[in-house]
């Protein structure tokens, strides 16, 4: 998975190693409570960050890829 800029550029390019666990890279915090969000503006309701963050647990313990960005 390659995390990007918003102009497109990648971030971040882990290599992968065939012989390696299964990992999962995320940059954001899908699991964090609703009052974290005191001071900023955000698009999506928790509702539905906490859905997210349930996907991601899932892939990690199904070892099942997520799209990368």
């Amino acid at each position: 998975m390659v995390a990007k800029f918003p102009d497109g550029t990648p971030r971040r390019s882990p290599k992968a190693n065939p012989a390696a666990d299964f990992v999962i890279f995320t940059g954001i915090h899908p699991e964090a409570p609703e009052n974290w969000r005191e001071s900023m503006s955000f698009t999506a309701p928790v509702s539905a960050d906490l859905a997210y963050a349930g996907t991601v647990i899932q892939s990690a313990l199904t070892g099942t890829p997520l799209p990368h960005l």
